[in-house]
């Protein structure tokens, strides 16, 4: 029944988004710099901040994302050129299955996640095969259904704290006027973005096509 649900949202908007995406991906190398190096987490003093969002509509946030930037920081990932299918919720619970390639380019990786809303933001619960449950939670700063998302998180250790970030397009592109809308984003909770690294689309653009979302 999950995967009618989930095939009935995308019906609407997914082949249009497929056949702009090809226009979006000839375009991309000239828009987008290499995702070629990760920095150690900077560890900030204190607590993480503790903010509240706007609710995500589940319904209007279906469809197919691309990550299009990611925070420096980001040192615990091995893999680029994400694209995530976000499921229409069920039970008020959304099902995500996000493939990426390994930056080695050796393997493709598929990770199944569920995700609900709390108070505060939107919470993600990861099987992974070697570590079990995991759960994270993540907060979008920023979005507007059609275009772009913006999504920060926040990891407390012992006196201190690291901040990342993420931004995700409908396209594989980068979202028009980003930088601006980031800057007001982040400006809206009282956050400092994080030095941010661009996806670099034109090699991805070869890779979204060997990526298969319906298993």
């Amino acid at each position: 029944m999950l995967i009618l649900v989930i095939f009935s949202c995308l019906t609407s908007g997914a082949f249009a988004q497929y056949q702009s995406s090809a226009s979006s991906c000839s375009k991309a190398s000239s828009r987008a710099s290499a995702l070629t190096y990760t920095k150690p987490p900077l560890v900030t003093q204190g607590h993480c901040p503790v903010i509240a969002v706007d609710r995500v509509d589940f319904n209007r946030h279906c469809g197919i994302w691309y990550e299009v930037q990611r925070s420096a920081n980001s040192y615990d990932s091995s893999d680029e050129c994400q694209k995530m299918l976000w499921g229409k919720p069920v039970n008020n619970v959304s099902r995500i299955i996000t493939k990426s390639s390994s930056t080695s380019g050796s393997f493709t990786s598929t990770t199944v996640a569920h995700v609900a809303q709390n108070d505060a933001g939107t919470g993600f619960s990861y099987q992974l095969p070697t570590i079990g449950q995991l759960s994270k939670q993540y907060y979008g700063v920023g979005f507007n259904y059609v275009d772009y998302t913006i999504v920060w998180a926040c990891e407390n250790r012992e006196n201190g704290h690291v901040e990342q970030a993420w931004v995700f397009s409908r396209e594989p592109a980068q979202p028009y006027n980003i930088n601006a809308l980031m800057k007001d984003a982040f400006a809206r909770y009282n956050l400092t973005i994080p030095e941010m690294v661009k996806i670099d689309l034109a090699r991805c653009c070869r890779i979204y096509s060997s990526f298969d979302l319906d298993s």
